[in-house]
């Protein structure tokens, strides 16, 4: 379920394009007038196909009692192709993962479907991984749309189509846009921190069913606070849709996550003649990123594979019961082997 929300919520987020340009005179254009004209060119839009990729170089460094720290080399690529229809709303996704960690590599393939009824009132996700030459098979999870639109605090699915990135934030947070005139496009850009999406955040949690603990909730909180993510997306002045998109999380203060990481390491730790009492572990990130490009009104059909339709439907709040589980069990075999 973990890799079907994330690959769903990030090619929504992808595929939503919360981005536009125009105007007449370029001392006449601002953020405002940007997403104003976005409204109206994405009205005209049925389809769009975009190519995107992932990137990830980072390190960890461990070390202790002064000694030379060692370097554990993390690194994770991804490309994928997404095709999306909008009325009804269906969306093809098909892309590579590789991770690396250590030297040692593991490719996954993934292929997802998502459709929402005519009715509008169900999506239903089908989703197959292949990581490492073990296939999952497909997996199909349908859900009520009503838990979508409540997360997002909208009333219909065509709201949620309209959403850009300023609605999807706390009503007392402005985003504060660069627009830069370059030639036949526009670049608009903006930095913000992972923080001001708690509210969105809690709203995912609370429409799963689930809660989280104050200690756990304050530790989230910590992490989001620490977390900066820069966006550009340059658009065509001509359609006044966007053409390309650039989003990075390298402006982060990752002094949480090696305190977090650090205090995990010790504790996993329970050979009684190491000492972790000096231990420090330190994240280094040289990139994280994502990029797109887009084109428009050139999907004419997407055809989920029968294979995939043929797959009973599992309801998610089952589904993350049955993670809870897991994860409790696992926790309850690692104290008893303690």
């Amino acid at each position: 379920m973990k890799k079907k929300l994330l690959a769903t919520v990030l090619a929504f987020s992808v595929c939503s394009v919360p981005f536009a340009a125009y105007a007449e005179d370029a001392a006449d254009v601002t953020a405002e007038s940007l997403l104003e004209a976005q409204q109206e060119a994405s009205a005209n839009v049925s389809s769009m196909s975009l190519g995107m990729s992932m990137n990830l170089d980072a390190a960890m460094e461990i070390s202790s009692d002064g000694a030379a720290a060692s370097s554990l080399g993390i690194a994770m690529t991804g490309d994928f192709d997404v095709k999306s229809i909008t009325d009804p709303m269906q969306m093809e996704m098909t892309g590579t993962y590789n991770i690396s960690v250590m030297g040692q590599t593991i490719a996954m393939d993934m292929d997802m479907y998502m459709l929402v009824s005519e009715d509008g009132s169900t999506v239903d996700t089908y989703a197959r991984v292949n990581a490492g030459g073990e296939d999952s098979g497909w997996e199909h999870q349908q859900s009520s749309i009503s838990d979508v639109l409540d997360m997002f605090g909208v009333s219909s699915f065509d709201e949620l189509k309209n959403m850009d990135l300023q609605d999807i934030l706390p009503e007392d947070i402005e985003l504060s846009w660069d627009v830069a005139d370059n030639g036949d496009t526009y670049v608009l850009s903006t930095a913000l921190m992972f923080s001001q999406f708690m509210p969105l955040i809690e709203a995912s949690i609370e429409a799963a069913g689930e809660s989280l603990d104050e200690e756990t909730m304050s530790i989230v909180e910590s992490l989001m606070d620490s977390l900066g993510m820069n966006i550009s997306c340059t658009i065509d002045k001509t359609s006044s849709l966007a053409s390309s998109m650039h989003m990075d999380f390298n402006n982060s203060d990752l002094s949480v996550f090696d305190e977090l990481i650090t205090s995990l390491m010790a504790e996993s730790m329970t050979d009684d003649e190491t000492d972790s009492s000096n231990m420090q572990c330190r994240l280094l990130l040289n990139d994280f990123s994502v990029d797109a490009d887009y084109t428009y009104d050139d999907v004419t059909e997407i055809t989920v594979p029968a294979d995939a339709l043929a797959a009973p439907a599992i309801d998610p709040s089952e589904e993350l019961q049955e993670v809870l589980d897991d994860a409790l069990e696992a926790a309850s075999e690692a104290e008893t082997a303690a």
